[in-house]
């Protein structure tokens, strides 16, 4: 079977791509396989002024066999808004697309480079970009003021998150085998941006307001220890693992809805024959 080949040609130039791709030359991107988990980011400059009135144009091309044999073609167009102002450019940033980006660059790079390197390039383009914010956008204010664009208020948190992941932080700091860390870093080379978010900044669900046999699932907190109460129970997930919270005053009819068990002292953290809807509870 042909792998599967994507071609780009544009109006400006794709300078990088990251993700789990081979390339035989700098235009042509190749993949064992394609599937809706995969995504590949690509990095794009453009040496000439674009044009406010037309925008600019891409065009991706992905040739690929299908799993019966069929050659095929499925040719992606998009068409882009361009501004002059930065200030426009700021209000249309996508923060979840820019840590994606960043995490898989980052990822790549320490293979080639120590971690402290890696790192220190992180903080310094996030403090460089927060910093042409505040020049260029942003009120007159106190220098020790931190100012942020409403687009990009949890960006810093966003960064803060992936210099933690496993692949960023050194072995003396986190008790990680180069077995995890391999698989993480593999694993959101390949990831797309929806995929990248909770992975970064897990989702904080509330369980003690919802009936045991409804299907409806309540809407997720923000992550922060604030939002945690000691009569409540709480799911925490980003797509790879699940965490169970328990308050010490959690209601005793909930856990024996969960677990079949007459109150909190009787549930053992590392134990899952006496879960009902929960494989992994833990404390």
């Amino acid at each position: 079977m042909d792998t599967p080949t994507v071609a780009l040609h544009i109006c400006f130039r794709a300078t990088d791509f990251l993700g789990g791709v081979y390339m035989n030359n700098t235009t042509d991107v190749e993949l064992a396989a394609v599937d809706c988990d995969h995504a590949i980011t690509v990095e794009l400059k453009h040496d000439d002024t674009l044009s406010e009135e037309t925008g600019a144009f891409m065009q991706c091309a992905l040739l690929y066999t299908t799993v019966g044999g069929q050659r095929r073609l499925r040719v992606h167009n998009l068409s882009l808004n361009c501004s002059s102002q930065l200030m426009e450019l700021v209000k249309s940033c996508e923060t979840d697309s820019l840590i994606n980006f960043f995490a898989k660059s980052a990822y790549r790079a320490i293979l080639k480079q120590p971690l402290k390197s890696v790192r220190e390039i992180l903080v310094n383009q996030t403090a460089h970009m927060l910093a042409c914010y505040r020049k260029n956008c942003a009120s007159p204010s106190a220098a020790s003021q931190l100012i942020l664009p409403e687009t990009m208020k949890v960006f810093p948190v966003y960064m803060n998150s992936l210099m933690r992941t496993a692949p960023l932080v050194g072995s003396t700091e986190l008790s990680t085998d180069d077995h995890d860390r391999a698989h993480q870093r593999l694993a959101v080379m390949a990831m797309g941006v929806e995929d990248t978010q909770p992975l970064l900044y897990p989702r904080l669900i509330p369980l003690h307001n919802m009936e045991l046999e409804g299907e409806a699932v309540p809407s997720p907190l923000r992550c922060s220890e604030d939002r945690l109460s000691d009569g409540g129970a709480f799911l925490l997930e980003n797509g790879h693992a699940l965490f169970l919270w328990l308050g010490q005053a959690c209601p005793p009819e909930l856990i024996q809805g969960l677990f079949n068990l007459p109150s909190l002292a009787h549930l053992q953290p590392n134990t899952v024959r006496n879960a009902r809807r929960l494989p992994s509870p833990s404390n």
